[in-house]
């Protein structure tokens, strides 16, 4: 894609908006919700902007970009709105936006991608390029063929690699018998052998993968290998950390500050804004599902903008930044 700046220059205008959170949105209980704003003036500089939840103040962010992170503290209903400040003492308000904060359902693990990681043995599920051939488990969580996406296929998921695709679980005609094996199927998939329900065992904060509804389970055997087996809850060689990959602290024991990257809008379909905090000299990359790489920019201000996403094809896409200190962060969008 090529984005043109034409370097026409408008007339600013004191005012404040509200780019995120969008009006009505919803969010899940323990989610970050990144409140960003747009500011200008007629005169002057702007000096500071304020975030208020419920008519409270909250934060506020002194330069630009004008994004602070939030976590709400309960379930609830949530008002949003920005305040501007100028150098000539001047302020003014945006319009208020209501989102929601809800529940959060463990068992959804969409939106994210997760290193799978066995609770006995402390290896990280890992893929192979090779369809049909059996899934590995390696001591480090590193690298894209230890990452997985969950796609919802009806009232099932896809466990879907970075690096291949959908996982496969085998019956008593394969060799060797009920192994979890790779393939080159895109999700979302509805066949019977590749579908899983995900059981959530709040007990530990960990998880259970089902074969279909045979009551087989995601095993971590002690020969090594891994199959779907029948084994009781107690097995904890059939219990997995889903550890997020979405998004990352500093390397730096000296520089702790929290980085993340945020998209808008999301769904997008014809044009979307990455932004990024706490980022220095950042590449932005943005991978189809296949792992194909189909974009990439230097984010120039912690920001880079899209403006003809229409060129790429509806469907998931992942976007990752990295930063000259190997700092990263991960953001799945979808293309409308």
């Amino acid at each position: 894609m090529q984005i043109i700046n034409l370097g026409i220059n408008t007339p600013q205008t004191f005012g404040v908006n509200i780019i995120t959170p969008s009006n009505n949105q919803a969010f899940k209980e323990g989610e970050n919700i990144q409140l960003y704003a747009n500011a200008t003036t007629n005169t002057g500089v702007i000096t500071k902007v304020e975030f208020y939840v419920n008519n409270i103040l909250s934060q506020e962010v002194t330069s630009s970009p004008y994004l602070v992170n939030w976590i709400p503290s309960a379930v609830g209903n949530y008002t949003i709105k920005a305040k501007a400040y100028n150098s000539s003492g001047n302020s003014i308000e945006s319009s208020q936006v209501s989102i929601s904060v809800n529940p959060v359902d463990k068992t959804d693990l969409t939106g994210d991608i997760y290193r799978l990681k066995n609770v006995v043995t402390g290896k990280f599920l890992q893929a192979q390029t090779i369809s049909a051939s059996s899934v590995l488990m390696n001591d480090s969580g590193e690298g894209q063929d230890k990452e997985w996406i969950f796609t919802k296929s009806n009232n099932y998921y896809n466990i879907d690699s970075e690096v291949t695709g959908i996982l496969r679980a085998t019956g008593s005609g394969f060799s060797p018998p009920y192994a979890i094996v790779n393939t080159t199927k895109a999700s979302p998939a509805t066949d019977s052998d590749k579908i899983w329900i995900v059981h959530y065992l709040e007990a530990d904060d960990t998880y259970r993968f089902e074969a279909g509804s045979n009551g087989r389970f995601l095993y971590h055997d002690a020969d090594g290998s891994v199959y779907n087996t029948s084994v009781l809850e107690t097995d904890a060689r059939s219990k997995w950390k889903a550890i997020s990959k979405s998004t990352s602290l500093s390397n730096s024991k000296n520089d702790m500050k929290f980085k993340s990257m945020h998209v808008y809008p999301n769904p997008a379909k014809d044009h979307f804004t990455i932004v990024l905090q706490n980022f220095g000299t950042s590449v932005v990359s943005i991978y189809n599902v296949l792992g194909s790489l189909v974009y990439q920019e230097i984010a120039k201000n912690n920001m880079v903008k899209i403006q003809d996403a229409n060129k790429l094809n509806p469907g998931m896409y992942i976007i990752k930044v990295k930063d000259t200190e190997n700092n990263n962060a991960l953001a799945k969008l979808i293309i409308k």
